[in-house]
C-alpha cells in the first residue's frame, strides 16, 4: 500500500482522449470491465463531452501521469443541484485521499455554479462518513432492490441486461 496521502492529486475534467481512457481505464479496474466494454466507455464518454448543451462532467485523479480515480457530477436542468455520480479510486490508491479530492473538486464545481443543494448517493461503509465529514446530512433511505439473474423469467427479460 503506498503511504497515505491527503494532497497533491492532480483532479480534472476528462476532455481530451487520454483523459477519457483515464476515467474508463479506473472504471475497467474497479468493475472489472471487458476491453470491449471499456472501449464503448470510452466512445460513450467522448460523444458526452462533444455535447454542446451537456451539463455533466467526467473527472480523473492523476498521481503524476498515472490515472487513479475518478467520478462524475451533472448539474440539473434548472441548474440548482449538482448530482454527484460515482467516486472511484485504484484499489491500491484507495484510504489515500483520492474520494476526498474529487469531492474536493465537486463543491468547487458547484460553489462556481451557483448551486443551492449538492445530492449524492453514499454506501455506509466507504462514502457515507467522508461525505459527512464534509457536512453532508442525510436527506432520505433509498432502498437498494436486486433480481438475482436466476430468477428472470423469459427471453424478454434478458435483452436488458
Amino acid at each position: 500500500m503506498l503511504p497515505k496521502r491527503d494532497e497533491g492529486w492532480t483532479v480534472e475534467e476528462a476532455v481530451t482522449d487520454e483523459q477519457l481512457r483515464g476515467h474508463a481505464f479506473v472504471s475497467a479496474v474497479v468493475w472489472e470491465l471487458d476491453p470491449a466494454s471499456t472501449e464503448t466507455a470510452v466512445e460513450e464518454r467522448r460523444d458526452y463531452v462533444a455535447l454542446p448543451t451537456r451539463r455533466g462532467s467526467f473527472l480523473v485523479v492523476r498521481d503524476g501521469a498515472t490515472y487513479v480515480g475518478n467520478a462524475s457530477c451533472r448539474i440539473s436542468s434548472d441548474g440548482r443541484t449538482p448530482y454527484l455520480i460515482g467516486g472511484a479510486a485504484l484499489p491500491e490508491y484507495r484510504r489515500q485521499g483520492v474520494y476526498r479530492a474529487l469531492l474536493t473538486y465537486r463543491l468547487g464545481l458547484a460553489r462556481n455554479h451557483g448551486c443551492d443543494l449538492l445530492t449524492t448517493q453514499a454506501r455506509a461503509d466507504t462514502s457515507e462518513p467522508i461525505l459527512r465529514s464534509f457536512g453532508f446530512k442525510e436527506h432520505d433511505l433509498l432502498p437498494m432492490l436486486v433480481k438475482d439473474r436466476n430468477d428472470l423469467v423469459g427471453e424478454e427479460t434478458l435483452n436488458f441486461i
